[in-house]
């Protein structure tokens, strides 16, 4: 039906990062989704891959497509529906198949709008698709519509989101907290934050404290007291199938003497046992809970019996939940860092990590552990200790940079890393008594403390890595956050009605006196005010204007002339504000987009005060000179 033929279908994608284009390849191996030539949603891949010959695809766009199929993948019912013959397709079952999309969609962590894209952009691919079905496959034909719904303004969660609540409202309403106020309020909610996110630290930590020890007892076993030929009894009788007379046989022995004798013969003559992790010891699950080792729920004895070897399951999932809280990345980001992403030693940092962002084809900002951060520095030692014993078991293929691998029951490792890890945490949050989270509430709480400690928005664009402040305030939108704003700009109004005089013709005021602060506004008692400065003739120095809450005395003065200059300078930044952030954006950044913030704030208060008349006469003056000058232009 289309061009290419192959099994791996190479498509050719662009993005867009600090306004730069880039250009870059995504493949799918129709072998690996063990898709048939002859199913319909090969076709679409195909498609997909023909097209761009012509035109590049958005790199999100086949991010989001790879997702579904994943998603789909992970459903019998959905996939069955992938592989069915094109000629066999109808639209009822296409209308089932994105049902059940959207279904399995609602299960993961992905934000309202993420799940969105990829149910849309997935329906787009298959509905642009001509099919060599007997019934045509349209939207008309289809018809579905999406259950996801809009909710563009849908306040995303962080982590304990209830408690956090209930902890800040008991104080006031968060939405009108006044000014003298509003730092505490930050610093507390960044505290609630911050001892949040220590909770599941220490969860992790303990999770690692736990399997050290258990690693420690299986690995320190001896035989005490035992002959060679009563070891070579035990022996024979382990690597036998179970009969009546292993339980007499195992009896006799201790716990501790079964499981040495145990790992001797397993490490020296069944390596295999060691790969795929089976073995055939009678009551493994008594005999370590006799020799001390500890079994939380979820923990399993056959992964702690070869802890010794490489990680369990727990301990990996334990290090990539710190590592989360650590990094504020997302969680494919974090599993897209391999070998490569974790260097040692590096500019006098422990560690320097650095993940990949597959939905902008980007790597992730480069993360510094500092010496002191011992409980990072311990699970990073361990993340690539397992690395090299899988490598030293040969576990994973030769040249293999995959870091995120660790069980199988098999005889060797699943081509993907563990999925365990990306999963919601139930288990974890059981064992150590947490309140629910799910994974992706974990970025968003510590891009929620950048923002906070820092005050600025821009710190955690850096950390997110995000090539916009839009992105970061997607993360940062939720109830918290919006209500803190909420505050600033009610107190906001109440400062300006103390700062702003009118000075029109209606109102006069008698400014003779007052003095010229440098930054637009004036100080209404420069002789005697608050900071007077003695050694310079009682005049006040003016460095004390901006400092914490700032002066009493600082006045802004607005004439007909300064509400002119707030409409055009408001005008001014409405049409240039995308060139002023594309020419240097780290300054529109910190220097221009307050000024806007400024002068917005200031337009509307003057708006809505008594003097609105004066502003909206102004307003409609200008625009009928630019509607003459643009008739003129016409003529």
């Amino acid at each position: 039906m289309y061009a290419q033929n192959g099994r791996i279908l190479k498509i050719f994608v662009q993005y867009t990062s600090y306004h730069h284009v880039y250009h870059s390849e995504r493949f799918f191996d129709l072998d690996e989704l063990e898709l048939w030539d002859e199913s319909w949603l090969t076709s679409v891949l195909r498609k997909l891959s023909d097209s761009s010959l012509e035109h590049r695809i958005r790199v999100n766009v086949i991010y989001f497509i790879k997702t579904a199929i994943v998603c789909l993948k992970l459903d019998p019912q959905g996939w069955e529906i992938c592989r069915i013959r094109e000629q066999n397709l109808t639209p009822k079952k296409m209308h089932a198949l994105f049902s059940i999309l959207e279904n399995r969609l609602r299960e993961t962590d992905h934000t309202s709008e993420t799940m969105r894209q990829i149910s849309g952009k997935f329906r787009q691919a298959v509905l642009n698709t001509n099919f060599l079905a007997a019934e045509e496959i349209t939207v008309d034909s289809v018809k579905y519509r999406s259950g996801l719904g809009g909710g563009q303004n849908k306040l995303q969660p962080i982590l304990n989101m209830e408690d956090h609540l209930k902890i800040l409202e008991s104080d006031s309403p968060l939405g009108a907290v006044p000014h003298k106020n509003y730092l505490d309020l930050i610093e507390k909610s960044a505290s609630i934050l911050q001892v949040d996110l220590l909770k599941i630290v220490e969860a992790c930590n303990q999770e690692l404290f736990f399997s050290k020890q258990n690693r420690l007892k299986i690995k320190g076993l001896e035989c005490n007291g035992l002959t060679s030929v009563q070891e070579a009894e035990i022996m024979s009788t382990l690597f036998k199938l179970p009969s009546s007379g292993t339980s007499k046989i195992l009896g006799r022995n201790s716990a501790e003497n079964i499981l040495a004798v145990f790992r001797k013969g397993v490490l020296q003559h069944d390596q295999s046992m060691v790969r795929n992790g089976t073995f055939k010891l009678h009551g493994l699950e008594n005999n370590c809970l006799e020799i001390g080792v500890v079994v939380r729920k979820g923990y399993s004895p056959r992964q702690s019996f070869f802890s010794p070897e490489r990680l369990t399951t727990i301990e990996l999932q334990a290090i990539f939940i710190l590592l989360l809280c650590r990094t504020g990345w997302n969680q494919d980001a974090l599993v897209a860092m391999d070998r490569d992403g974790v260097i040692s030693n590096k500019e006098g940092f422990a560690y320097t990590l650095q993940g990949f962002k597959g939905k902008t084809d980007d790597d992730t900002p480069v993360i510094f552990i500092e010496k002191t951060e011992n409980d990072v520095i311990y699970a990073i030692e361990l993340l690539v200790w397992n690395f090299d014993q899988l490598h030293l078991f040969k576990l994973l293929p030769f040249g293999s940079r995959r870091i995120w691998s660790s069980w199988t029951n098999g005889y060797k490792l699943s081509d993907r890393q563990s999925t365990t890890i990306q999963m919601t945490p139930k288990g974890f949050i059981q064992r150590n008594d947490l309140f629910n989270f799910s994974l992706s509430h974990i970025r968003r709480t510590v891009l929620c403390l950048d923002a906070y400690k820092s005050k600025s928005f821009e710190t955690a664009r850096r950390r997110g890595g995000h090539s916009s402040l839009g992105t970061t305030g997607r993360y940062l939108d939720q109830f918290i956050t919006r209500n803190i704003s909420s505050s600033i700009n009610l107190q906001f109004q109440v400062d300006l009605q103390n700062k702003v005089v009118f000075n029109m013709a209606s109102r006069k005021s008698n400014i003779n006196q007052w003095k010229s602060i440098g930054d637009g506004s004036l100080c209404v008692d420069p002789y005697t005010g608050l900071y007077g400065d003695r050694g310079a003739d009682l005049i006040c120095s003016a460095e004390n204007c901006h400092k914490k809450d700032g002066c009493p005395q600082r006045r802004i003065i607005i004439t007909e002339e300064e509400i002119l200059s707030i409409i055009r300078t408001r005008e001014y930044y409405f049409k240039n504000w995308q060139r002023l952030r594309s020419e240097n954006q780290e300054r529109f950044n910190i220097v221009v987009a307050p000024k806007i913030a400024f002068n917005d704030a200031l337009y509307n208060y003057v708006k809505n005060s008594r003097f609105g008349y004066v502003l909206n006469k102004i307003e409609s003056a200008l625009l009928d000179v630019e509607d003459a000058i643009h008739e003129s232009r016409h003529i």
